[in-house]
């Protein structure tokens, strides 16, 4: 096993940088330097190795510009040049907004829970597992939201999976709350007519 975990090469850095394409390569270069241990130094030119292309091009700019030993680098500082060259500010600000705005609305309970988890990344101020459920179920249709609620789930992992029995055990009926919104205007209609 040992053998093939030497085997694995890092990932690259591909022509399409996109927010979340980055922050994927990012973490994967993370996972990889985890596998061997290397020391914070030989973590940085590993990585600065891998640059290709005009990444590359951009770090030796860099270093003349701001006049980088790339020999005693870490690993963290590396990070610190990369990270606003690629990751603006404007992106995890989308990123951002975009989780404040996620609704269930015609996605399928998984879709929703794996786009909730991606957005729930870039909103590290939401540290509390209490936090995180009252925002995953504020996102939902309140007959979800309520049943879930009465049980009082205390993780976020119980909270998804309670929704995810209840979106199947629905599956294939009319959403409980238009069928009740029918209702509701059906009697208002008998009453103007009576």
């Amino acid at each position: 096993m040992l053998g093939e975990l030497r085997t694995i090469k890092p990932p690259i850095l591909n022509e399409e940088k996109v927010g979340e394409k980055v922050e994927s390569w990012l973490l994967g270069v993370k996972k990889y330097l985890q596998l061997h241990n290397y020391s914070d130094n030989l973590e940085a030119r590993i990585t600065i190795y891998h640059l290709q292309g005009e990444d590359s091009l951009w770090w030796e700019q860099l270093k003349q510009v701001k006049h980088i030993d790339e020999r005693n680098i870490s690993f963290g500082k590396f990070q610190k040049y990369f990270e606003p060259k690629y990751l603006s500010q404007h992106f995890y600000d989308q990123q951002m907004k975009e989780f404040f705005e996620l609704k269930l609305g015609s996605m399928t309970m998984s879709e929703y829970e794996k786009k909730f988890l991606e957005l729930l990344w870039y909103v590290d101020f939401i540290r509390d597992e209490k936090a995180k459920i009252q925002r995953f179920l504020s996102d939902l249709p309140v007959y979800y939201k309520d049943k879930i609620q009465y049980d009082e789930p205390r993780t976020l992992e119980e909270s998804i999976r309670k929704a995810h029995c209840l979106y199947n055990n629905n599956k294939g009926r009319m959403n409980i709350h238009e069928s009740w919104k029918g209702k509701v205007k059906d009697n208002q209609d008998q009453r103007k007519k009576g």
